[in-house]
């Protein structure tokens, strides 16, 4: 299931957070964070590797 897919099935206020949010993580170039979507569609999940951070 692809990010935008998940993103349409919620309410409009959380897409705009969640999008907010996501452009947050992309901005913290030195980080590198790589967005996960679980098989079921229900849970994104933010994750920077080489820092350890999730």
């Amino acid at each position: 299931m692809a990010f935008n897919d998940v993103l349409a099935k919620m309410p409009g206020e959380f897409q705009g957070q969640i999008l907010e949010t996501n452009e947050y993580l992309y901005a913290l170039r030195p980080m590198r964070f790589k967005r996960v979507l679980d098989k079921n569609g229900k849970k994104i999940t933010y994750v920077a590797p080489e820092y350890g951070v999730s």
